[in-house]
């Protein structure tokens, strides 16, 4: 139901704007429309010089061909949303059809074509097609479905936490026993080719062939790089270690692909299926796993713990590293950092991360999610999130605060969160605050600025944002329980 929810929060803001009234019928009229008197029609002609009377009429024609624009406008979204309410009860009758005539009783393969309830949506399901064919298995089929392919699941936006963390767990520890595996092979390949050679030397005083030492060399390389995989791994596992409430919510390895060349990763400290207030973290320059999952973890528990202390409500905070951040720009001679194109594609992602936490907790009764959620980014981060935040559905970001910022898309008259919850922080000495990769958000009037020092503040700069017990911690966690700037 999240595209009837957008359409009607599109034809109910445009209405409040104007005034208009829609009636249960769903037809919009306009109780104050602009009317033009005949003669105001020929207010141009050279018997009228009157300038300031001609400026008010082209006002007036203006207001009227705005009024008559946001009006059809207003009626094309509340057609709409009829129509999408129409065809989801279509398709809900078909699925429970389905159920009732036996094609929906046991799970099929993901490329089954038949009609069952038990197909995988395809890759361009919206997050909400996703929840609503999760939520029409039964409990066996679900459970079947995370254990014979917890790698589709568990990254699957539009699946409850609960079940993505469950799937995600089991898929990490199905790769970390796979790995360790393949590390006792090449390890044992390595030490019978190293005896082999030493054996020779001293016996035969020659060394390994050709192909041994090519067979050597490459299980030599292949042990390292398992080794690198392993301690990514590892760092993932030790976070989850850091409290007994987190979940993994995206566990997927990279590929290599534009895009995907790191692994993502994003755990939760908090039940994101039952807390009053979620927020998800977007950091930025030189993030990855490996070295910064546990550093993000931590942050992200004390920042629940102070979001909490607030007196709002349960909280979780989530760690996304759901793009590929990039590197500093001295490693590997990567410039990335100075472009968007990072920042583009993790938007994408960030979106539909967020839409998929709002549709899978939608109310069975209301239809649409009470959940209070916050997108809270740092340095290259904002700029990525404010990717998202610009193309996200309304109504699933509640607020949007960025620290360290080099710039978000536009400003924020363009992000799709109510207006006056935009924030900003900004120390003075740091660097990158500014406007390198967008508007600077610290000077952008849609932002309300927020203070990140008081007079305890010891750590300023680029990094001082998330110093535990600051300030600025402090501005941030407010933020995400509904209490900007208060």
């Amino acid at each position: 139901m999240g595209d009837v929810e957008t359409l009607v929060l599109e034809a109910q803001t445009i209405a409040d704007n104007y005034g208009f009234t829609i009636s249960d019928d769903g037809t919009v009229t306009d109780p104050n429309p602009v009317k033009i008197q005949w003669y105001e029609k020929f207010s141009h002609s050279y018997a009228d010089l009157n300038m300031s009377h001609l400026n008010s009429n082209d006002t007036k024609q203006q207001e009227k061909i705005d009024r008559e624009t946001r009006l059809k406008e207003c009626s094309d979204a509340v057609t709409s949303a009829c129509n999408k309410a129409t065809e989801v009860d279509n398709d809900y009758k078909t699925s429970l059809d389905n159920v009732a005539n036996g094609q929906a009783t046991e799970i099929e393969d993901f490329n089954d074509s038949t009609p069952g309830l038990s197909n995988l949506p395809p890759e361009n399901a919206s997050t909400e097609q996703v929840a609503a064919w999760w939520n029409s298995l039964t409990s066996s089929e679900k459970e079947e479905m995370v254990n014979s392919y917890p790698d589709r699941i568990g990254n699957l936006d539009g699946i409850d936490a609960v079940t993505r963390n469950e799937a995600n767990r089991k898929r990490l520890s199905n790769d970390t026993q796979s790995y360790n595996d393949k590390k006792m092979e090449y390890e044992r390949t390595i030490s019978e080719l190293e005896n082999i050679q030493k054996d020779r030397l001293l016996t035969e005083d020659r060394p390994l062939t050709d192909s041994e030492q090519e067979e050597l060399q490459f299980a030599k390389q292949s042990l390292e790089s398992i080794n690198s995989k392993l301690t990514e791994l590892e760092a993932i596992s030790t976070s989850l270690n850091k409290s007994s409430d987190t979940q993994l919510l995206l566990y997927d390895p990279a590929t290599g692909e534009n895009g995907h060349e790191l692994t993502h990763a994003a755990i939760s400290i908090g039940n994101v299926d039952t807390a009053n207030h979620v927020a998800t973290y977007v950091p930025g320059m030189t993030t990855n796993v490996t070295d910064s999952m546990e550093n993000i973890t931590n942050d992200m528990l004390n920042m629940k713990d102070d979001a909490e202390a607030v007196n709002a409500g349960s909280v979780a905070t989530i760690g996304w590293i759901g793009y590929d951040c990039p590197p500093h720009p001295l490693t590997n001679n990567d410039w990335s950092v100075v472009g968007t194109g990072e920042a583009e594609m993790g938007g994408q992602s960030l979106a539909r991360f967020t839409e998929g936490i709002q549709d899978s907790r939608n109310d069975g009764d209301v239809g649409v999610s009470s959940v209070h959620q916050s997108v809270i980014a740092h340095s290259y981060g904002s700029t990525t999130a404010s990717y998202g935040v610009e193309q996200v559905r309304p109504g699933v970001v509640d607020d949007f605060c960025v620290f360290g910022s080099p710039g978000v898309k536009e400003g924020g008259w363009d992000m799709n969160v109510p207006e006056g919850h935009n924030y900003a922080l900004g120390f003075s000495n740091d660097g990158v605050s500014g406007s390198y990769l967008g508007r600077d958000p610290v000077m952008d009037p849609d932002f309300k600025g927020l203070n990140p020092k008081d007079a305890d503040t010891t750590k300023t700069g680029h990094s001082g944002y998330l110093v535990n017990g600051s300030h600025a911690q402090h501005e941030i966690a407010k933020v995400i329980v509904g209490k900007g700037g208060e």
